[in-house]
């Protein structure tokens, strides 16, 4: 594939970056990895470095800021300003010294996109928000979530396109501030692999095998658990659950391993895509414990290498999650909405014996892949986005 360049030097500063685990790392590399390594420079918190897999990295120019450390009550406020003064200091060099145009915020913990919003007033360089992850509607302790309400507005404002993951994500940010921000649309993009599976998708024989990867937390954890209770309760459909995680999360998730029907793997980033065209079915969880900002964005980081398995999907999440109307929108997927167990059982039996249901599903699949998740469509969206980034008023 042809690299891209920007037409000024990008800072991207995300305190979650590859080669850290998780969806949103894995999403800023398959966009930022078509982009000339020289057209880009990336800020990130050091422990993306001192924790991550370091074949990960994308191959521009990596600059890290650290944490204030600890400290006790008295001071760790003191160390916590000097941290971020000194953070901004070196920030403004790096733009200096790489000749920075633009800069580009991911959203996190607020640490990001306050460190992009000091960063533009101090170098006049405008800048672009990426809310890959929600921040006014994390899950964050009443004083943070008190500060998250009042300085989200206030990001935005300054920023001179605000980057949604999905329809309904833009449709939250309408609905809590207007219309007086401007806001883009950039699906989770995916590389296209050299050998694409077959459309037509025969049924494995038993034993069958449901398929889950990426990490797991409160996020999925519960739609996992409904999920064991049903195939514990077909025995004779023969299922396995197999669980595909990074390898530092194999201790968090040992309670799933007490299920004689759940086996736990990891798998090189490079190998997963066979991992996943061997299941039988494919499973996307979102449990019922998240907050509507949470629901209205959460397209996990996965759902693009799901579409072009070749394999059909098994969604479990909340009616009003954005999945669950993706997924019936474009009919890529058997959505349970429900938690009642019945409801995963009859999925289940569906997915794994209707031949022509699960082929239409493929198809849908393969056809919003083409139409929203194409790697290099959305790298070309995402360089016009950021080349028209011009200096706020």
């Amino acid at each position: 594939m042809h690299k891209l360049s920007f037409k000024k030097k990008v800072l991207l500063v995300s305190n979650f970056a590859p080669p850290t685990a998780g969806g949103s790392p894995h999403v800023l590399w398959n966009l930022m990895s078509c982009f000339e390594p020289d057209s880009y420079a990336l800020y990130t918190h050091i422990k993306n470095l001192s924790a991550g897999d370091l074949t990960k990295k994308l191959p521009c120019t990596y600059y890290t800021y650290a944490p204030a450390g600890k400290g006790n009550r008295f001071f760790s406020p003191i160390r916590q300003f000097a941290a971020l003064i000194c953070t901004v200091a070196n920030g403004v060099r790096i733009i200096k010294r790489e000749n920075v145009g633009v800069l580009v915020g991911t959203a996190d913990r607020g640490t990001a996109l306050l460190l992009t919003l000091g960063l533009s007033i101090l170098t006049k360089r405008p800048y672009v928000l990426y809310m890959l992850d929600p921040y006014r509607g994390n899950d964050f302790p009443p004083v943070r979530q008190f500060f998250a309400r009042m300085l989200e507005p206030i990001f935005f404002k300054h920023a001179t396109t605000v980057i949604t993951t999905n329809k309904s994500h833009r449709a939250l940010y309408e609905r809590q501030y207007g219309k007086r921000f401007r806001y883009a649309i950039l699906y989770h993009a995916s590389p296209v692999p050299e050998r694409v599976p077959s459309s037509v998708t025969p049924l494995r024989a038993p034993p069958h095998t449901v398929l889950y990867s990426g990490s797991i937390y409160g996020a999925q954890d519960r739609s996992i658990r409904n999920l064991i209770r049903a195939i514990e309760a077909m025995p004779e459909l023969d299922i396995k659950l197999l669980l595909y995680v990074p390898k530092r999360m194999e201790h968090m998730i040992k309670a799933y391993a007490s299920h004689s029907c759940v086996e736990i793997h990891t798998a090189a980033r490079e190998d997963i895509r066979v991992v996943q065209e061997k299941a039988s079915i494919l499973f996307l969880p979102l449990s019922w414990v998240l907050s509507e900002e949470v629901l209205s964005m959460a397209i996990p980081g996965k759902t693009p290498e799901y579409l072009l398995a070749g394999r059909p999907i098994l969604v479990h999440a909340p009616p009003q999650a954005v999945i669950s109307e993706y997924a019936r929108e474009e009919g890529f997927g058997y959505v349970v909405d429900t938690e009642e167990p019945a409801a995963l059982e009859e999925g289940l039996k569906k997915l794994l014996t209707d031949r022509a249901y699960v082929e239409t599903l493929v198809a849908h699949a393969r056809a919003t892949f083409e139409e929203h998740h194409r790697q290099d469509m959305c790298a070309a969206a995402f360089k016009r986005i950021v080349d028209d980034a011009r200096t706020s008023s």
